[in-house]
């Protein structure tokens, strides 16, 4: 994981590394000039307290024996869209890692899955065909719940103009990722608009992220199973941007946090800030809210 000033920022190995902030540089309100080793204090809220300069950091060797990527696309009926989700979520809470994206599908009723993900071979020694063959082993059983092809020919992502992201601590249950992908699939296929729900995996089992104590840092979602960045962009990716396409974003978030128990604890990623989010302070700071509020 590279971090971003002294936020959260994200990458493939992210769950298995955490953080790597040796010492920051920063400049506070009054002026002064100060250098932190003890950098928990202000990691996820520096923005709000100090101007970061510069960043001291310690690297990881590069795998010994290579890594491994692919991404898989797929237009699917929003059924089995729904079963690659719940097999993803199973995935999720293994050791395993994997990204997916949906966009908008050939045709209504449908959603189009683009999973991404990186197999690092820790091994020394392996030869290229041997870890090949261990990055498909991983993928097998996902893979044979979901029905989806071996690895295909991937894509990129569309430029947009506003990204919003819903953290979720518990796992989705099945009324909820039904309902996103039926939404996805008859108003998002209904609409001229563009856009891809990147579902990332960040913290789950065993993860570094999740390792600091919750009270060490201003972030409040390390315990979060799932970031999903809903990126919603105009037709032809150009200003005016339309104000269907704020209503299309509430609406993708509604289609989960409705069919999610009472009081269901997400929350919000504050790399992306928000001005619509009428509960900002809790769902971008949790319970560290009023501690930041006092500095």
């Amino acid at each position: 994981m590279v971090e971003r000033g002294i936020t959260l920022g994200m990458g493939f190995r992210a769950k298995d590394m955490g953080g790597h902030i040796l010492l920051v540089t920063v400049v506070l309100a009054n002026g002064a000039i100060a250098e932190i080793s003890e950098v928990s204090g202000i990691h996820s809220s520096s923005p709000s307290l100090a101007l970061t300069t510069s960043l001291r950091f310690h690297t990881h060797p590069i795998p010994p024996s290579g890594r491994m990527f692919a991404q898989f696309v797929r237009d699917v009926p929003t059924s089995i869209a729904t079963q690659t989700m719940e097999a993803y979520k199973q995935f999720a809470l293994s050791p395993n890692l994997a990204n997916g994206v949906l966009k908008r599908a050939s045709q209504r009723g449908r959603v189009r899955l683009l999973l991404s993900t990186t197999y690092f071979a820790m091994t020394p020694g392996l030869s290229e065909e041997e870890v090949e063959a261990r990055f498909h082993e991983t993928l097998k059983g996902f893979l044979d719940v979901t029905v989806l092809p071996e690895p295909g020919t991937g894509t990129t992502l569309v430029t947009g103009s506003y990204i919003n992201m819903l953290g979720a601590e518990v796992p989705l249950t099945d009324e909820a990722m039904g309902a996103m992908m039926e939404y996805l699939g008859t108003v998002g296929r209904d609409g001229e608009l563009l856009y891809p729900v990147e579902v990332e995996l960040y913290s789950a089992v065993n993860s570094a992220i999740n390792a600091p104590p919750l009270d060490d840092t201003a972030f409040a979602h390390r315990n979060t199973l799932w970031t999903f960045q809903l990126y919603v962009s105009s037709p032809n990716s150009l200003l005016p941007y339309p104000e269907e396409g704020f209503v299309f974003m509430d609406g993708i978030v509604r289609s989960i946090v409705d069919n999610m128990p009472p009081g269901w604890g997400y929350g919000a990623y504050p790399n992306y800030i928000d001005d619509c989010l009428g509960d900002w302070q809790h769902r971008y700071y949790g319970p560290h809210y009023p501690r930041l509020k006092a500095l």
